[in-house]
């Protein structure tokens, strides 16, 4: 009976390590401006600069479904001339499951892109970000082509970020 109980915990074990999976939610997180790195739950890092801070501000919004109280305030870009944002998110995914950004472009008539970089600061995918003022609420979609740790910032200009969820 021990042998049969240790197996299965050792079965657990490797079941609940063989995935990633885990999400940042902006609700969860205290209202201010984060202008460091800020480690959170499940992996995720929340990036920001003391010159260009995360912010994390109230708003209420229902978004695909899910009502959100806060967002985060992502400004930044690749299009500065870095390689990759420094006011990102960073959180670990394994090969095969799927990164849901739920997001909106912060201008309220035209869309913005967020983007995903593996850890060397390739992008890896351009998001639609739909303008603020627009019903469309739907979570952009990415399957992880790899183990690793990746991240998501804006291409060009400030975007609202509410959730980012990894899941097999």
């Amino acid at each position: 009976m021990k042998k049969i109980i240790a197996v299965l915990a050792a079965a657990f074990m490797f079941g609940v390590s063989a995935f990633a999976e885990g999400y940042i939610n902006a609700n969860d997180i205290p209202v201010g401006e984060i202008k460091a790195d800020a480690p959170q739950e499940d992996g995720f890092v929340i990036h920001g600069l003391a010159s260009k801070s995360v912010k994390i501000e109230k708003n209420a919004t229902k978004f695909a479904g899910e009502k959100f109280t806060q967002r985060f305030k992502m400004g930044g870009s690749r299009l500065e001339g870095e390689t990759e944002p420094k006011v990102k998110i960073s959180f670990p995914a394994k090969k095969g499951e799927t990164i849901s950004v739920y997001g909106k472009s912060s201008n309220k008539k035209d869309d913005r892109v967020a983007e995903i970089y593996d850890a060397q600061g390739n992008v890896l995918a351009s998001l639609p970000m739909y303008a603020d003022g627009t019903a469309k609420t739907a979570a952009q979609t990415f399957v992880a082509p790899a183990d690793g740790t990746y991240a998501l910032g804006s291409k060009g200009s400030t975007i609202y970020i509410y959730k980012i969820e990894v899941t097999k």
